[in-house]
């Protein structure tokens, strides 16, 4: 695989696309895990395929679509449920079907032939361009600057939102925020394994990571490490056996595939597990 990565581009692209994806999985991902509103990745992921669908009828690149949709989604779901106290699982289950229908309405609105949106679904790492890296790149650079600037009060939010408004913590406010960052990942990871798959990826390094370690930090930084092994050990694992068998093997099976055995490695292995500690930076 690595004399295909130094002689064609499609194959840098995607090993950079992957270490993008990583940085953003393993930092928000573990917020997700922590916090246990990992359906919540799962219903914004299907919200953007309506800002995909909505990118092709006007003729713009699709990512950026899917970010306006996930950003609004996320912003909507955040306010709706402090606004009107509404049970979170039943909003998402409207905004997930509303936004794949929207999608599948502006799909059939465009004019000429339907695009081929399988790549958006199962994710294409092969079809990633220069553009879509860069978009990915800028959504990571935003993604680590909050966080950075607001650790604190994301961590604390993630532990005890009580205690963290009794503290003086703009409760909703960061929460928005979050939601937004959340939808920032989701967009990042369509491309690495699809809407479908999405919720796994953003899920199984971050619960591997908390297994073994007890602070937040340590679980962003080991969350991100796992995350850049399931996903260049599965771009790996699919060339080979493409080379092996004659036949295109989609990346995105093979990381979620590896990334659900590591989990049961992890679970096999016989360690005690240590409790996230709420104090440690």
């Amino acid at each position: 695989m690595w004399d295909a990565v130094l002689n064609y581009e499609f194959m840098r692209f995607s090993i950079y696309a992957a270490i993008l994806a990583s940085v953003a999985c393993g930092i928000i991902g573990s917020l997700i895990v922590v916090r246990k509103i990992v359906f919540i990745s799962g219903g914004i992921s299907h919200i953007a395929y309506g800002g995909i669908g909505l990118a092709y009828f006007l003729g713009i690149n699709p990512l950026i679509g899917a970010t306006v949709f996930s950003v609004f989604a996320g912003f909507l779901i955040s306010w709706i449920r402090f606004a009107f106290r509404e049970r979170m699982d039943t909003l998402i289950g409207i905004l997930w079907a509303s936004g794949m229908s929207i999608g599948i309405l502006f799909i059939n609105l465009t004019e000429g032939s339907a695009p081929n949106l399988m790549s958006y679904l199962f994710g294409s790492l092969i079809g990633i361009s220069f553009v879509d890296l860069q978009i990915i790149l800028s959504l990571d650079i935003i993604i680590i600057a909050v966080i950075v600037m607001f650790y604190r009060q994301f961590h604390l939010i993630s532990f005890d939102e009580e205690y963290a408004k009794s503290l003086g913590i703009r409760i909703q406010l960061f929460n928005a925020l979050f939601m937004i960052l959340v939808a920032f990942t989701v967009v990042v990871l369509i491309q690495i394994v699809g809407i479908i798959l999405v919720i796994a990826l953003i899920t199984v390094p971050p619960a591997i990571a908390g297994r073994f370690v007890q602070s937040l930090k340590q679980m962003m930084i080991s969350a991100t490490m796992i995350s850049l092994l399931v996903t260049i050990g599965g771009i790996w694992i699919a060339y080979e056996l493409g080379v092996a068998t004659g036949k295109q093997i989609p990346p995105s099976a093979t990381i979620i595939l590896l990334s659900a055995f590591l989990y049961v490695l992890s679970s096999v292995i016989k360690i005690k597990r240590p409790k996230l500690n709420t104090e440690t930076a």
